[in-house]
């Protein structure tokens, strides 16, 4: 009977966590928490009535976790972390950033001015393949004199491929 009293209360402690860690906002508004996960004796102790979590020395808390969950004390104590970080982020202020300095934004301006620059490019060697697309099937369409329409189609392609590995490299 005392075996699955321990058992239950693990599982009840898991979900627990689970929740914690999925919904730290939830558990925020109480600093208690915080101390509860702090450790892993600090959780062996802890108890619930209402949620049926009772408390525990620790070798019986680890040995109950061992038995009764698949990811076994150590999948525990990983999610203990997890639960506890989350909430510890909660009560972080960020961090506030120094301004930015005027080397910064000059080395930023001059980034974007690359990045620009190289944009335009793309663009404008996009327009020009377009630009070919419909000559070619102008031509193709309505020249009578192309000889052979597919060595004339496949030379202007290669042209445009040329045109295309410019702009993909």
């Amino acid at each position: 009977m005392h075996g699955e009293r321990s058992f239950k209360s693990i599982l009840q402690v898991y979900a627990l966590l689970q929740r914690i860690s999925h919904s730290p906002m939830d558990y925020a508004g109480d600093r208690e928490w915080l101390g509860i996960l702090a450790t892993q004796g600090s959780l062996a102790e802890y108890s619930n009535k209402e949620l049926g979590i009772r408390s525990c020395a620790m070798g019986t808390f680890r040995r109950s976790a061992s038995r009764a969950l698949s990811v076994g004390f150590k999948g525990l104590d990983e999610l203990r972390r997890d639960a506890h970080a989350k909430l510890l982020a909660t009560y972080a202020s960020p961090k506030p950033q120094r301004p930015k300095g005027r080397r910064q934004y000059q080395s930023e301006i001059a980034d974007l001015k690359m990045r620009l620059d190289k944009a335009s490019k793309d663009f404008m060697q996009m327009q020009i393949i377009f630009h070919k697309f419909r000559y070619i099937t102008e031509q193709l369409a309505t020249d009578d004199h192309i000889r052979d329409r597919k060595v004339w189609w496949l030379r202007e392609m290669r042209e445009i491929e040329i045109i295309f590995s410019v702009v993909t490299s």
